[in-house]
C-alpha cells in the first residue's frame, strides 16, 4: 500500500505541476489573510519555509513581533532565529531573504540550543486535500523539518501546521504515507479552511529512508544520529 501511495504521488506531482503552469497565485493576499487566523495571531514563535511564495509571511512575522525560525536550505546548517526587535525596519525585507538569512539570523546549535517551543509551522505545498493531507515536491522538506524539530524537543505539544495555497492546488483527496505531516489550516487569498487529518502526535525520523550522505550533509540529522 505504501508503494502504491508513493507511485500515485509521483503521478499527481506531474499533474499539479502542469496545472500550476502559468498560474499566478496571490501569495501576498494569502499572507495577509493568514493574519486573520487566531492561531497565527496567538503564536509567538513560528517556523516558516524559505520558499519564495512565503516571503511576505516571513516579513509579516517580523512586523507582527513574532520570533521567526528559518530552516537553512536542506538543513545543512540547521536553523536560524530572527527577532524583528533586533533588525532595523528598513532591513527586514532583506533579512527574510534566503540570500541574507545567515547575516541577520542567530545560529541555533542543534547540540546546545534550547529555544522556546515553536507554536506554528508554516509551509508551502504542491497540492493539499480538503482534510489537510499535503503533497510536496517529493523532497520531504516539511516532513523532515517537523520530525527533526520534534526529535530536538523544539516543538510545542500543541503546535499546528499551516499551508498557504492557491485554489488550483486544492484536491478532494490525496494519497497518504505514514510519515506525512498534515496541515491543520489551509490559507488562500480567498478563504481559510480547517483540515481534519491531524491526529498524529508523534513525528519520528524515518532513518531507514535516509542515506549516509544526506545525514552527513544535514547538521540536525548528523547530531541526532549520534544520540
Amino acid at each position: 500500500m505504501e508503494h502504491d501511495a508513493a507511485a500515485r504521488k509521483r503521478e499527481l506531482r506531474e499533474q499539479f505541476r502542469e496545472r500550476l503552469a502559468g498560474v499566478q497565485p496571490l501569495w501576498d493576499k494569502a499572507a495577509e489573510n493568514l493574519r486573520k487566523l487566531a492561531v497565527y495571531r496567538s503564536a509567538t514563535r513560528v517556523l516558516v519555509s524559505l520558499h519564495p511564495s512565503l516571503r511576505q509571511v516571513r516579513l509579516n512575522a517580523l512586523f507582527d513581533r513574532k520570533l521567526l525560525l528559518l530552516p537553512t536550505p536542506g538543513l545543512q546548517h540547521g536553523f536560524r532565529l530572527l527577532d524583528g526587535a533586533e533588525i532595523p525596519i528598513a532591513k527586514r525585507a532583506m533579512a527574510v531573504s534566503s540570500r541574507f538569512v545567515d547575516r541577520f539570523g542567530q545560529r541555533l546549535s542543534c547540540r546546545e540550543s534550547r529555544p522556546k517551543p515553536i507554536d506554528l509551522v508554516i509551509s508551502e505545498v504542491l497540492a493539499v486535500a480538503e482534510d489537510g493531507t499535503c503533497l510536496g515536491d517529493g523532497a520531504g522538506h516539511l516532513d523532515l523539518q517537523v520530525a527533526v524539530l520534534d526529535a530536538l524537543g523544539w516543538l510545542a505539544a500543541d503546535f499546528q501546521v499551516v499551508v498557504l495555497v492557491d485554489p488550483s492546488q486544492l484536491a478532494s483527496t490525496l494519497p497518504v504515507e505514514p510519515h506525512d505531516v498534515a496541515a491543520h489550516w489551509l490559507v488562500s487569498a480567498r478563504e481559510i479552511l480547517r483540515g481534519s487529518r491531524n491526529a498524529v502526535v508523534s513525528h519520528p525520523i524515518w532513518w531507514d529512508q535516509l542515506d549516509r550522505r544526506t545525514i552527513r550533509r544535514n547538521q540536525a540529522l548528523f547530531v541526532l544520529s549520534g544520540k
